[in-house]
This record gives C-alpha cells, structure tokens and sequence, in this order.
C-alpha cells in the first residue's frame, strides 16, 4: 500500500476537512471585500466605501470643485524633536470655501479605531488639522 492510499484510506475524512478549511475564505476583521473589488485604475484600495470616494473625488476634481487631489499622504506627529507616529491620510486636496482656498486632510472611515483617535487628537494639537471623516462612520 502506498503512502497515498493509506492516507485515503485511514485519514480520508481528517484531510476532507483541511481542504474545506483551505477553501473557506478567511475573512477580514471588518468585512473588507475581495481585492478585486476595490481596485480601480490599478490602484487597491482599503475598502469598497474608500474606491468610491476616491472615484466621487476624482470627479468633483475633473469639475474643477476641488484641486490637488492625493492620496496617502502622511504626517508626522513629533512631540518635543520626537517622531511619535505618522497619520497617512486618505485623500488631501484643495477645495473653495466662502471665497477661500481649504486645505482637506479627509479619511474615510468604517470603524475609529483608538489608533485613529488618538492620532486624530495629536493632527489637531500639533498641526492644527481638523480630519474631515466620510463614510459609515463620517459624513
């Protein structure tokens, strides 16, 4: 008997079970879809919701609403010389406002996680930003 048919024939039902395992897709913490659904233009990205504000972005740029337009664009937050962390930000850009050229460090959000509210306070403390938040958790 070979090693293959005594596998079949003693662990048939264990490795039944590895395969349907392997073949169960893992899923995110936070529901994330497949990558393949949330790259456009060769770009992925971190979620479905964060594709379509980057496409909705795109657009009021093309409109000329907004100028600009990045994304990940991070931060250092120093405290005292000290590099503390670094906030990358989803989308930074240009709009108008009340005749006003604004700078907009936006992030899309599903979840706020501690992370990002604490570092959402240092963005206000030390650079005087205000993170405008869009998406589940946003505006």
């Amino acid at each position: 008997m070979t090693s293959a048919e005594y596998r079949a024939k003693h662990a048939g039902p264990l490795v039944a079970q590895e395969e349907q395992m392997k073949q169960k897709e893992k899923r995110h913490k936070y529901g994330v879809a497949e990558k393949s659904e949330r790259t456009v233009d060769g770009i992925t990205f971190a979620s479905k919701g964060e594709m379509k504000r980057w496409q909705e972005l795109c657009l009021l740029q093309k409109a000329h609403e907004i100028m600009g337009l990045k994304r990940q664009v991070a931060f250092g937050l120093w405290v005292q010389g000290e590099l503390i962390c670094k906030y990358v930000a989803d989308f930074v850009y240009t709009e108008h406002e009340g005749g006003k050229s604004v700078r907009v460090v936006e992030d899309f959000k599903g979840v706020r996680t501690e992370a990002y509210r604490l570092k959402a306070k240092l963005m206000k403390a030390i650079h005087g930003i205000t993170i405008r938040e869009t998406g589940a958790r946003g505006g």
